[in-house]
């Protein structure tokens, strides 16, 4: 499984030409990695601002980020490079038949699904396209593995923690969708296999739950095999986390109180313990969160995180010490101490370094502070940043 990381195009420029790689002394002191994106796709930073991988059109990435997908027309067909982006390691270097639009890396990003394309797409209804039929092509490591050519608007959503099974979302009606729909396929049979309530009880191929949501954050728990989607639709005034558990094949929902689902979706997101025993939903207008138990899958509790009246996209993270962390609007707010820190223009992203630090970005660039004296220690610049994606400790 791995989220999208949407075709963005990176550096719009930094302090460096971004068409060249960082080279001698620098890359042997560097300290961390920085995945940034831009209008020219996900490029690669050293901590001084040098470019370590240019812009590069990434068509998905694991959790980690440490396998990336991209692909190129080769003739008619599709060439498929899974490869660590920074060092630019290449794992796989495939030519698939057919133009083809790789969508999903599983976990260890061994496997790779690729869809005709078109179709609903990363953005699922947010921008959704029709089509009436889908290939689907799982690739490794030397070349295919399977091709379904399936009816309706499918779009993979992630592979079971053996590689088996193959889930997608089935967009309906296909040509024109509204809503989407939970399945399953295995890949050895290439059909349809059902799932199950998380108490076991089955749910027949065709009878699955029809939702119209956006999807708005997926998260991978590798703890407990589980997918994490956060949805919200803001004419129904409903959010909720759709879960699946990859391994057993059954789906929860855990539907969120008021204020979730209040306001567009961009207002909420959502963050996971690297321990996976703290699973967090923050919606940024009311500075409210709420902590869901990731063993019971209820909502524990729901308090305020800040102050009311956020307006921005918020991103979230919960670091090693159990501390949520909220960029949002011009401000890192933290707790559990609390400390606020003021940033230098709206919130683009947030990730975790190494230790008690955070790089919060910026549509100018990349700041990093110091979570428990709420002091900078370093910045970046890359004018137009769209979002600051992860943050690596240690050289390419």
């Amino acid at each position: 499984m791995a989220g999208a990381a949407t075709g963005v195009s990176v550096l719009g420029g930094c302090t460096a030409d971004p068409s060249k790689r960082a080279i001698g002394p620098s890359r042997a002191g560097r300290t961390h990695l920085i995945f940034v994106t831009t209008e020219r796709g996900v490029s690669v930073l050293d901590q001084d601002g040098r470019v370590v991988t240019p812009p590069t059109v990434v068509a998905a990435a694991t959790p980690g980020w440490s396998h990336v997908v991209t692909a190129a027309p080769h003739g008619p067909d599709t060439r498929v490079v899974v490869e660590d982006l920074a060092s630019r390691q290449a794992f796989a270097a495939d030519t698939l038949r057919d133009r083809l639009d790789p969508r999903i890396l599983s976990a260890d990003g061994h496997l790779v699904a690729s869809v005709t394309p078109g179709g609903a797409g990363v953005y699922g209804l947010h921008k959704p396209g029709g089509r009436e039929r889908t290939t689907v092509v799982v690739s490794q490591p030397g070349g295919e593995r399977s091709r379904l050519d399936l009816p309706g608007n499918i779009e993979p959503d992630a592979f079971s923690p053996r590689g088996d099974v193959l889930f997608v979302l089935d967009y309906v009606p296909a040509t024109k969708p509204e809503r989407y729909r939970p399945r399953a396929i295995d890949l050895a049979t290439r059909k349809l296999i059902p799932l199950s309530t998380r108490d076991g009880k089955i749910v027949p191929v065709g009878a699955e739950r029809q939702t119209r949501a956006h999807r708005i954050e997926r998260l991978y728990d590798p703890v407990r095999a589980m997918c994490y989607t956060l949805c919200a639709y803001q004419p129904d005034a409903v959010a909720f986390v759709d879960c699946l558990h990859l391994g057993e094949r059954w789906t929860h929902r855990v539907a969120l109180p008021a204020p979730f689902g209040q306001e567009r979706p961009g207002v909420h997101a959502m963050a996971l313990a690297p321990s996976g025993d703290r699973l967090c939903v923050v919606h940024a207008s009311s500075g409210t969160v709420a902590d869901i138990d990731p063993d019971r899958l209820v909502v524990k509790q729901v308090s305020p995180f800040a102050a009311a009246g956020e307006k921005g996209k918020p991103s979230a993270r919960i670091t090693a010490s159990n501390r949520l962390v909220v960029n949002v609007d011009t401000m890192v707010v933290a707790t559990g101490p609390r400390r606020e820190i003021a940033t230098p223009g709206p919130a683009r992203g947030l990730a975790l370094g190494a230790g008690g630090e955070v790089w919060a970005g910026h549509p100018n660039g990349v700041v990093r502070y110091d979570l428990a004296t709420g002091k900078e220690t370093g910045r970046i610049t890359v004018p137009e940043l769209y979002t600051v994606k992860h943050v690596r400790p240690g050289s390419a």
